[in-house]
Formats: C-alpha cells, sequence, structure tokens
C-alpha cells in the first residue's frame, strides 16, 4: 500500500496463509516537520553591519545563499539586499525563509567655498539624493541657507535620509573687505 500521513503513523499487517497461520508486523512511518525564520528584515547605513540569525526548532543544517551554513551570519551589504537560508531536519525534511537588509546611503554636497564682500549674502545649497532632514552648523534647518557673517565662517550641514543614515558636508564662506585711503584732506 502506499501510505502519505501528516503525523508519524504506525501501520501493522496481519497475514494468515492456508492452513490458518497467523503472522502480524508493524512498521512506523516517521513524518518530519521543520520551519524556519529567518528573522525579520533590517535597515543599515552603508558600511554598517548586522548580524541576520535563522531559529528553528529541529534544524541539524543550515545552507544560506551566502554559502554559509551556520545557523547565523554577519552581513555587510553594499545595496539593498535579500538572504535565504534552507534548514534540514533529523529526517531530511527542509523548509526556507529570507530575509532583506536595506542599506541606506545617505550624500550631502554643499558646494565650493564662497567669497563675498562685507555685508553681502551668499547662499549655501545641500544638494543630497535622500535628504529628509537638514541640521546645520548655524541652527538652520532647512536644504539651502542665505547667510551674510561678519567675518570668514565654515557652514557646515548633516544631512538625515529616511533610513536615518546621515552625511556631512562643509564649505567656507570668505569675508573680504577693501579699505580704501585717498589719503589726508587738503
Amino acid at each position: 500500500i502506499n501510505v502519505s500521513p501528516n503525523t508519524t503513523t504506525t501501520y501493522s499487517v496481519t497475514v494468515t496463509d492456508a492452513n490458518g497461520c497467523t503472522a502480524t508486523d508493524a512498521m512506523t512511518v516517521n513524518v518530519g516537520s521543520t520551519n524556519v525564520n529567518a528573522g525579520i528584515d533590517q535597515t543599515i547605513c552603508l558600511g554598517e553591519s548586522t548580524t541576520v540569525s535563522a531559529s528553528s526548532a529541529n534544524a541539524v543544517s543550515y545552507v544560506w545563499s551566502t554559502g554559509a551554513n551556520t545557523q547565523t551570519i554577519n552581513v555587510s551589504p553594499n545595496t539593498t539586499t535579500s538572504y535565504a537560508v534552507t534548514v534540514t531536519d533529523g529526517n531530511g525534511c527542509t523548509a526556507a525563509d529570507a530575509m532583506t537588509v536595506t542599506v541606506g546611503n545617505a550624500t550631502v554636497e554643499v558646494g565650493s567655498s564662497q567669497t563675498i564682500c562685507l555685508g553681502e549674502t551668499a547662499t549655501i545649497t545641500a544638494n543630497s539624493n535622500a535628504g529628509v532632514s537638514y541640521a546645520w552648523s548655524n541652527g538652520a534647518n532647512t536644504q539651502t541657507i542665505i547667510v551674510s557673517p561678519n567675518t570668514t565662517t565654515v557652514y557646515s550641514v548633516t544631512v538625515t535620509d529616511g533610513n536615518g543614515c546621515t552625511a556631512t558636508d562643509n564649505t567656507t564662506v570668505t569675508v573680504g573687505s577693501t579699505n580704501v585711503n585717498a589719503g589726508p584732506d587738503q
């Protein structure tokens, strides 16, 4: 007979020959069952690493899409990457799951230094690939600032993206002054 039980089951058979003699035998079909959870999706910033861990109640082996064969792997992807794991239990049954590591990569560029005359203004814009918030060294929180310093000043900005990753850049506004002396009055 062909059987396909959902749980471990014992099957017995009794055979009777033409003389009325009987023999009985039994066989147990072990049904293996395993599961795996690769964990929740994670977000890191470019250059960071994270630990990805598979949990399974009865796994005896782990095979990750990276080729690793441990329960836990450390990863440091440069771009958003999915990691899959397949586990096998003692009965040879397998299960698979995957998770994704999202990589944030905030960048910012404020341009080259500027020179202004005393009393003039300079406009500085933080050009960012994914800026959600801006924090300037002068306390401003907008993408663009207009400044009129009395002396040469360095302005820095830290940009935070939607993943919480940050980038910082700075520029210098040089203040020139012109003094003209035509000599004493006559």
